[in-house]
């Protein structure tokens, strides 16, 4: 196999033309080829981008039209990455699809883009949800340039939307002696919980009436525990109204106990039973 980087013309002419004069001509001539064939490789540009240097992914930026290039404000790899999609998002430039691949590479991966008719919004509004975080105001400024340089233009962006993730216990008690009627509405937290505990109880001689109303995080995640008791000589109603969303998450614990000498009805999940 012939190497064209060591390739000498006297090498492949034939022995009828290899007089002094005519080799003299090649092994001049034979170093500009060399050159000219070690520049074949710098020709490769696309495909060799991982090597490249900085100022070179800088003017195939210029040259690609890079959407949202910062040539003084990004790293390397996110420059490549930029230069690597911008054929593909000129293509479809407008779509979701673009937007998704602009802001997993610029700035997260655990995202989605949530459209008007998914969440109840506005017509030809969207949003973007994200459970990871940005580090300062800049960043946030950068993104809200991003999605307006690649979204479509008859679409607006209405909100970012951060979901933190945490664990959460709520405790509520009750104690009194004629308490006619206790009420919890509306004690959930609004965040995402991963692990949430409520505990409720009320102790009392004469409660009458114990109603909890949407007492549960909402839309827990992995683990839920609820624990509810009731503790009265004269306690004659005891209702869990939200006790049916336990349906809607994957694993939940649901504990209630009721101690009363006259309780007459008790309500759980929507679900009446008469003791």
């Amino acid at each position: 196999m012939i190497n064209l980087e060591n390739l000498r013309l006297e090498d492949i002419a034939p022995d009828s033309i290899k007089t002094p004069d005519v080799l003299a001509f090649f092994r001049a001539l034979d170093p500009e080829l060399h050159e000219i064939t070690q520049a074949i490789f710098e020709a490769l540009i696309m495909t060799r981008i991982d090597e490249l240097p900085e100022n070179i992914v800088d003017l195939l930026a210029w040259q690609l039209h890079v959407d949202f290039y910062e040539p003084l404000g990004l790293d390397l790899d996110s420059k490549r990455a930029l230069v690597k999609n911008s054929l593909i998002w000129h293509r479809y430039k407008g779509t979701k699809y673009a937007l998704e691949s602009m802001i997993r590479i610029l700035f997260f991966d655990n995202f989605r883009v949530e459209e008007w008719f998914k969440y109840g919004g506005e017509p030809y509004f969207f949003r973007v949800v994200s459970h990871d975080v940005l580090n300062n105001l800049e960043q946030y400024i950068n993104l809200i340039r991003a999605i307006y340089e690649l979204k479509n233009e008859r679409s607006w962006l209405e909100s970012l939307r951060f979901i933190r993730e945490t664990e959460s216990t709520i405790y509520i008690g009750q104690v009194g002696r004629r308490t006619r009627r206790y009420e919890v509405d509306g004690t959930g937290p609004e965040s995402k919980v991963v692990t949430g505990t409520v505990h409720i109880g009320t102790v009392g001689r004469y409660t009458r009436r114990f109603k909890i109303i949407s007492t549960m995080p909402e839309n827990p995640a992995v683990l839920t525990a609820i624990y509810m008791s009731i503790i009265g000589r004269q306690s004659t109603r005891f209702v869990v109204e939200s006790a049916e969303m336990t349906t809607q998450v994957e694993d939940i614990n649901v504990e209630a106990g009721f101690a009363g000498r006259h309780i007459s009805r008790y309500t759980i999940a929507s679900v009446d039973v008469e003791v």
